[in-house]
């Protein structure tokens, strides 16, 4: 309850169009899914609430957005993701993420994905008008 009443002070005070989530990825049997689908929920009825326009990208997305995929089969585990997402949230904006490793419950990584999943639709959002003007639209 806490978490829904901070966001919806954020909202109170920055007033998005727009709210970007990861969604929720469609796998059964697993607690995490059903705690992510509560927040999920949550999210949408806020938005619902203050007139904002919800977005739910799945992981394999955002990350295609941002070139975190490198290609390899190796590259497709979750722990070399979510490696990867902080290093590349420290790189882009500065910060001093943790990483510490795969089992570590201080690593960072839920706050570098939030960043990039946000990131990754500015930077999609930027090739789409550059891809405008130099067509001339």
């Amino acid at each position: 309850m806490d978490e829904t009443m901070a966001l919806a002070d954020l909202f109170r005070q920055y007033n998005p169009a727009v709210v970007i989530s990861e969604d929720v990825p469609l796998k059964d049997g697993k607690n995490t899914i059903v705690k992510l689908g509560a927040v999920h929920g949550m999210i949408l009825s806020l938005c619902a609430g203050f007139k904002i326009k919800p977005m739910f990208l799945l992981p394999s997305n955002w990350r295609h957005d941002l070139g975190l995929f490198d290609g390899t089969r190796a590259g497709m585990k979750r722990d070399v993701m979510k490696e990867k997402a902080v290093y590349m949230a420290n790189d882009i904006f500065g910060l001093d993420l943790q990483w510490i490793s795969p089992t570590s419950s201080k690593n960072d990584d839920d706050e570098a994905e939030a960043i990039l999943i946000g990131w990754s639709q500015i930077i999609k959002a930027k090739n789409h008008k550059q891809r405008m003007v130099r067509y001339g639209y």
